[in-house]
């Protein structure tokens, strides 16, 4: 069952604002990394080390959310929840938790652009 955008909001909003402020966190330091890629300081280092570290640290931020704030599709009828809680594939979780987020903010294509090349390094 495909969520309304209000709906969508609502859940990311208001039910769930650990996952929430965690998730956008995490699509500000993949729109930071993959701007940062290949580019290099004044100083001949490299920008795009740091950014990854940031990412990497956002994502485990926003795992720990996930775990705090609980299911974030609970509108939803498939059985996402359960299937996650016994995997704990917190990539897959977070790729649909993404989906919904893009209905909500187009525009961070470069963003969404550098997740499809992380999830396939934090997937299992």
């Amino acid at each position: 069952m495909e969520l309304r955008d209000s709906e969508i909001i609502k859940k990311f909003f208001s039910d769930r604002p650990k996952t929430n402020k965690a998730l956008q966190n995490f699509v500000r330091s993949c729109a930071k990394a993959n701007a940062a890629k290949g580019k290099k300081s004044l100083f001949g280092k490299s920008k795009y080390e740091p950014a990854l570290e940031k990412v990497n640290q956002s994502y485990q931020n926003l795992c720990d959310a996930i775990d705090t704030d609980g299911d974030m599709f609970t509108v939803d009828i498939d059985s996402s929840w359960a299937e996650f809680k016994k995997s704990k594939d917190y990539a897959w979780y977070i790729d649909r938790m993404i989906k919904q987020f893009k209905l909500i903010y187009p525009n961070w294509r470069d963003a969404y652009s550098f997740w499809n090349t992380y999830i396939v390094f934090v997937s299992k």
